[in-house]
């Protein structure tokens, strides 16, 4: 892919949510960016997706992947992917104002059968491992930087009502977009009213 301090920016659309390491994903990124390059990153809002009955990530489950070494999602992650997965009005996406009926995209004994099927033969399945809204996604940025003095917290992260997607940049000494005070404090544009 490129030596250490190659790339001024990567651009990753829709990529984070299918890495089964997340953490080790965006320390690649941060070891091929120089010094003052840029992570961009497009992720789905998961109020706004076929992720919709999906919990929240949290920062300890990336964190858990990290430590297993994660290379294809977990059993338990497929099941969950295939059970859980819905469309509205027959879209896998759609805007804050669409206001059709949600629907399981599939019946659960088809997540069974995945389930099944991760077990027997654990080759790599393209899911969603990872699920965000705005103020979730600062939070685990906050809580990765914690503990990382030389991250200034410079990233960017906005959302814009209309679309499906949320927008990150960020700058190379920080792993995700993260904010200096507490992402959760009121006051924080978005923090609160987007964990559902």
């Amino acid at each position: 892919m490129g030596a250490p301090g190659t790339y001024d920016s990567i651009v990753a659309s829709s990529v984070i949510g299918h890495t089964p390491d997340l953490l080790g994903f965006l320390r690649s990124c941060e070891t091929l960016l120089t010094r003052t390059g840029r992570l961009i990153l497009a992720v789905p809002d998961k109020r706004h997706c076929f992720d919709v009955f999906q919990p929240l990530t949290s920062t300890g489950t990336v964190l858990r992947a990290h430590l297993d070494g994660r290379t294809r999602p977990a059993p338990g992650i497929i099941f969950d992917d295939v059970a859980y997965n819905a469309v509205r009005d027959g879209m896998i996406g759609w805007s804050a104002t669409d206001a059709g009926p949600l629907i399981f995209f599939a019946p659960l004994q088809a997540a069974t059968d995945a389930y099944n099927s991760a077990l027997a033969m654990p080759g790599y399945r393209d899911v969603h491992v990872w699920r965000f809204v705005p103020s979730s996604f600062r939070l685990i940025a906050h809580d990765l930087n914690a503990n990382r003095p030389d991250c200034a917290a410079r990233g960017v992260l906005s959302r814009q009502r209309r679309q499906r997607v949320l927008h990150a940049l960020v700058s190379r000494r920080i792993w995700v977009p993260g904010r200096p005070a507490d992402p959760c404090a009121t006051g924080d544009a978005g923090a609160g009213e987007d964990f559902a």
